[in-house]
C-alpha cells in the first residue's frame, strides 16, 4: 500500500469516525426526552411532516438500494427478461409501497393510536393473530437487521481497507447505542441528518461521474441499450408474471411490516402521516434512480479501466463502493461513505426498534404479564433491542445465507400478512378465523407448494426458479381463504368492529 493510500484511508477513517461520534452524541441527547413507552417507541406522537418524510426516506434507502441498486443495475440493467431480475423491486417497487401506504394504509393506522403494528391484529382479531404476526415479524427483521450489518461490513471494507468483522462491529454498536438511548426520537432525528449526508454523497458521487462519461446529453448514447429495458421483451405468461412479482415483493410486501407503521403512529396527525409517506416515496424514486444510473454506466467505466472488473465479478454489489475509491477525491469521498453508512444505518435502527418493540409490548407485556408498568415495559424494551441486536450481529458475521433468508421473510410476510391488513381496515366482515386461515394458507401454499414442485431444499423454497408464482399467488390464495372462511364463520365468531 502506498503511502498516499494510507492518507487517503486516513482521511476517510477519520471521518467516519467523527460521523458516528455525532450520532452518538444524538442518541445521548435523545435520550433526556425519551423518558416514557410513548416517548420512545413513537416519538410521543408528535413528529412534523419533515421529520416523518425525512425518516420514512432514510429508512427505505437502506444499503440494499445503493449497493443492490447499483450492482444489479450493472450486472442485469433495469429489468432481465432471461434472468426475471433487476431493479423493479428496488427503488421502483419500494417507492409504490411508500405511495400505496400513504394512500390507504397510515392515516387508518395513525387514527386507531396504536403503539406497535401488531396492536392492530390484537384490536381488530385477537390475542392468537396478533401472536402469529409478532412472532413471524419478529423473527423476519432479525435478517433484516442482518443484513444492514452485512452491507456495513462491505462498505468499511472495500474502501477504507477495514477488517471486516472489526467494521461489523463497529456499525452494529453504534447503531444499537442511540437507538437503546433515544428510540424513534433518536431513529427520527438521525434519520434526518443521515438523510441529508447521503443525498449529499449520492447526488456528489453522480456529479463526479459524469465528465468521466461524457456529460449528462451522453447517458442515453453511452449505456448498453439491453440494460434500459423497462418491460419484459417477451410476450410470454411467465415474464410478465415475473415483472408483476417483482413490483410486489417489496412494493406490497413491505405495507405489513412494523418499520413503516411506526412512522405512521410517530406522527402528529393522520394528515402528517399520509403526507409524509407519498413525499417520502416520489423522492424515492426520484433519488432512488441515481445509483441505478450509475450502475447502467458501469460497463462503460469497466472498460474505460476506471473501475476494476475482478471484483465484480466475484460480487456486483461492490460497484459503488468501488465507484467511490476509485473516482471521488479524497474529501468527496468522506462525505460519500458517512452517505452510504446513513444509509445502512437509518435502516439497521429501525430494524432493530420495530420489532424489539413489538417482542416487549406484544408479547412480553399482552401475553405474558398485562400488569406491565409503562415504566418496566421501556426497560424491557431496550433489553429486547440489546438482544436482538447481538442476534442480528451474530448471524451477519456467521451465517452464509442471511440475504436469501431475508428475501424469504419478506416473501412470506406477504403471503400471509398482507390479506389480513388490507381486509380488516377495508371489509368489516372480516374475522379472526378468516384472518389466521388466510395466514396460514398463504404460507403454506409459499412454503409447501413449493417444495413439492421445486424440492424441499434450501433453494428450493427460499428462492425457487419459478420463485414468481408464490410471490404472486400466495396473497391472492390468502386473501380468498381469508373473505370464505369469514363468511362462513360470520355467526360462530363474530368480527370485531373498530373505528379505522
Amino acid at each position: 500500500m502506498s503511502v498516499n493510500s494510507i492518507e487517503v484511508n486516513v482521511v476517510y477513517g477519520v471521518g467516519v469516525g467523527i460521523y458516528l461520534v455525532v450520532m452518538l452524541y444524538i442518541g445521548f441527547r435523545t435520550s433526556k426526552i425519551a423518558r416514557t413507552i410513548d416517548e420512545f417507541v413513537v416519538a410521543g406522537r408528535r413528529m412534523s411532516l419533515w421529520l416523518t418524510t425525512s425518516s420514512l426516506f432514510a429508512t427505505w434507502f437502506c444499503g440494499g438500494t445503493i449497493l443492490g441498486g447499483s450492482g444489479t443495475a450493472y450486472s442485469e440493467g433495469i429489468w432481465n427478461t432471461e434472468s426475471g431480475w433487476g431493479v423493479i423491486p428496488d427503488p421502483y417497487g419500494a417507492g409504490l409501497c411508500l405511495l400505496i401506504a400513504g394512500l390507504f394504509f397510515m392515516h387508518k393506522l395513525r387514527r386507531m393510536n396504536l403503539l406497535t403494528l401488531s396492536d392492530f391484529y390484537l384490536k381488530r382479531y385477537g390475542k392468537i393473530t396478533q401472536t402469529v404476526v409478532s412472532i413471524l415479524l419478529i423473527s423476519t427483521f432479525i435478517f433484516w437487521s442482518a443484513v444492514q450489518v452485512i452491507a456495513a461490513g462491505k462498505i468499511l471494507e472495500a474502501i477504507l481497507g477495514w477488517n471486516y468483522e472489526l467494521s461489523i462491529i463497529v456499525a452494529t454498536i453504534v447503531t444499537w447505542a442511540y437507538t437503546v438511548m433515544g428510540g424513534l426520537w433518536a431513529d427520527a432525528l438521525t434519520d434526518f441528518y443521515q438523510m441529508l449526508i447521503l443525498l449529499i454523497g449520492v447526488v456528489v458521487t453522480f456529479i463526479c461521474v459524469l465528465p468521466v462519461v461524457g456529460g449528462l446529453e451522453a447517458l442515453p448514447k453511452v449505456i448498453p441499450p439491453e440494460k434500459l429495458q423497462f418491460f419484459p421483451t417477451e410476450y410470454t405468461f411467465n415474464a410478465w408474471l415475473a415483472w408483476i412479482a417483482a413490483w410486489m415483493t417489496i412494493g406490497l410486501g413491505s405495507i405489513p411490516t412494523p418499520d413503516l407503521m411506526q412512522r405512521a403512529l410517530g406522527a402528529r396527525d393522520e394528515k402528517t402521516a399520509k403526507a409524509g409517506a407519498i413525499i417520502s416515496g416520489v423522492m424515492y424514486w426520484t433519488l432512488g434512480s441515481l445509483p441505478v444510473v450509475m450502475g447502467l454506466l458501469g460497463t462503460l467505466l469497466v472498460e474505460k479501466g476506471i473501475i476494476p472488473v475482478k471484483p465484480l465479478e466475484e460480487d456486483p454489489e461492490l460497484f459503488f463502493p468501488l465507484l467511490v475509491k476509485y473516482i471521488a477525491p479524497p474529501v468527496i469521498g468522506v462525505i460519500i461513505i458517512c452517505g452510504m453508512m446513513a444509509a445502512i444505518m437509518s435502516s439497521a435502527d429501525s430494524a432493530l426498534l420495530a420489532p424489539a418493540t413489538i417482542l416487549a409490548k406484544n408479547i412480553g407485556k399482552d401475553i405474558i404479564k398485562p400488569d406491565m408498568s409503562d415504566k418496566s415495559l421501556l426497560v424491557l424494551t431496550r433489553i429486547c433491542i440489546t438482544i436482538l441486536t447481538i442476534a442480528s450481529l451474530v448471524i451477519g458475521l456467521t451465517y452464509p445465507y442471511v440475504y436469501e433468508l431475508n428475501v424469504f421473510s419478506f416473501d412470506l410476510i406477504l403471503a400471509g400478512l398482507f390479506a389480513p391488513l388490507v381486509l380488516g381496515l377495508y371489509w368489516k366482515r372480516t374475522n379472526e378465523v378468516g384472518a389466521i386461515a388466510g395466514m396460514i394458507s398463504g404460507i403454506i401454499f409459499r412454503i409447501l407448494v413449493a417444495g413439492l414442485i421445486e424440492g424441499f431444499t434450501f433453494k428450493g423454497i427460499t428462492y425457487p426458479a419459478t420463485w414468481y408464482y408464490y410471490t404472486v399467488f400466495s396473497p391472492i390464495i390468502s386473501t380468498i381463504v381469508t373473505i370464505i372462511t369469514s363468511l362462513i364463520t360470520q355467526k360462530a365468531n363474530p368480527p370485531k368492529h373498530i373505528i379505522v
